[in-house]
């Protein structure tokens, strides 16, 4: 990988991981993205793996990270150093990207926000990409088979093809960032505040931070977070191969959650609170053929059971009242995602659902911002729809901006 910093104060960067693990990508495009190289630690190797346990006093999960032989820890202590400014201070870097105005800020490295990213470098814009992480939900989308010219691939895999393209350009990225307000100042100019007091200038933005998993809001959920209780099955779905578990949700997130988990040999618990299957048809018929996953109509979870890791789930059925225990090694929750719109408070028109309303043109409700992807009121989300909006929206910010 090709460095922009400093090699006379290039740190040294070790990530011990997984390499095909989505949360092993997003450290490594925290890295790529500052343009500093790394070392890599395969832990799939058992002389390796105990040498991170060593390391790290024992935590067995990956990514673990060191910077200069100082043990950082996994991918959340990474961001949460990077909102602090320690990162910044490990790795010597400068935090230049604060001290101009930029003629597009594009807020979100989901495909909306990178594929906005990409067309505004080819148009000449001197734009800046800021997002917390690398992919949004397109790293838990399991496997993808309607994307145009891939027949079947991870969401994991489509990301990291348009991670890699959009290195090619001199884009300046800043990853493990976090939007915390937007605001317009007496210049008209905007401002973009990040977590410490951080604040970005721009003279135009695109919002494409996409949203986030709804959460199941019953007892257990935060004691098991991580234990048992997950969102994301290309993350954490391969610890529990072979094992029971639960998807709660029928539409097509959840039909692929299952059928992913089935092929590593789960027996799948496929909870939905509607009387049926409500997604793509070829989805619904492989749910049905598959003999692995059995399916909780008019259902929903009451209570997540276990002491220190989840064992299982009280489940009641809506139409008998009837509670039942079924004991699963885990629970992956897909049930709806909420829009990331919580840092505009009121400068933008949201509809009910907290989606920002867009007309044809990605404009928003005001002059200089722009909006695309699963973010907006596009009723349609979809990697391919995602992907289209970001470059649609960039290419009404040229028109604006010339």
């Amino acid at each position: 990988m090709k460095s922009q910093a400093n090699a006379n104060i290039q740190p040294k960067i070790e990530i011990y991981l997984l390499p095909d693990r989505p949360y092993s990508m997003k450290v490594r495009a925290i890295f790529e993205s500052r343009g500093h190289s790394y070392i890599e630690h395969d832990a799939s190797q058992p002389e390796v793996y105990q040498e991170m346990l060593n390391r790290t006093s024992g935590a067995d999960s990956t990514p673990q990270i060191f910077i200069d032989d100082k043990y950082i820890g996994d991918y959340n202590d990474l961001v949460t150093s990077t909102l602090s400014g320690e990162l910044d201070d490990l790795l010597k870097d400068e935090p230049s990207f604060l001290k101009k105005e930029w003629d597009l800020a594009v807020l979100g490295a989901g495909p909306a926000g990178v594929n906005a990213a990409l067309y505004g470098a080819r148009s000449g814009l001197d734009l800046l990409l800021i997002g917390r992480d690398m992919g949004g939900q397109m790293l838990g989308a399991g496997r993808v088979e309607n994307y145009p010219g891939e027949k079947s691939i991870q969401g994991a895999e489509l990301l990291q093809a348009f991670w890699e393209q959009i290195l090619n350009y001199d884009i300046p990225i800043r990853l493990g960032e976090k939007v915390v307000s937007l605001e317009q100042n007496a210049d008209q100019n905007l401002l973009i505040r990040l977590k410490e007091d951080k604040t970005v200038r721009a003279k135009t933005v695109i919002i494409a931070t996409g949203s986030k998993y709804r959460s199941l809001n019953v007892q257990g959920e935060q004691k098991f977070a991580e234990k048992g209780l997950h969102y994301c099955v290309s993350c954490d779905g391969f610890k529990y191969a072979g094992e029971p578990v639960a998807i709660v949700g029928g539409g097509n997130s959840g039909m692929e959650a299952a059928l992913d988990l089935a092929k590593l040999g789960c027996q799948v618990k496929l909870i939905d609170i509607h009387d049926s299957l409500k997604g793509e048809q070829v989805l619904i018929n492989k749910i049905k053929n598959n003999q692995q996953i059995t399916i909780y109509f008019q259902s929903n979870v009451e209570k997540l059971l276990g002491q220190e890791q989840l064992t299982g789930l009280k489940l009641k059925d809506r139409t008998t009242g009837k509670i039942e225990e079924l004991p699963v090694s885990a629970v992956f929750v897909k049930i709806g995602l909420i829009p990331n719109t919580d840092f505009l408070e009121d400068l933008l028109k949201l509809n009910s659902r907290g989606e920002i309303i867009i007309n044809e043109k990605n404009e928003t409700s005001h002059e200089r911002i722009w909006a695309a992807g699963d973010v907006t009121d596009v009723r349609d989300k979809q990697i391919v729809v995602a992907a289209a909006e970001g470059a649609k929206a960039v290419l009404r910010v040229r028109d604006y901006l010339n």
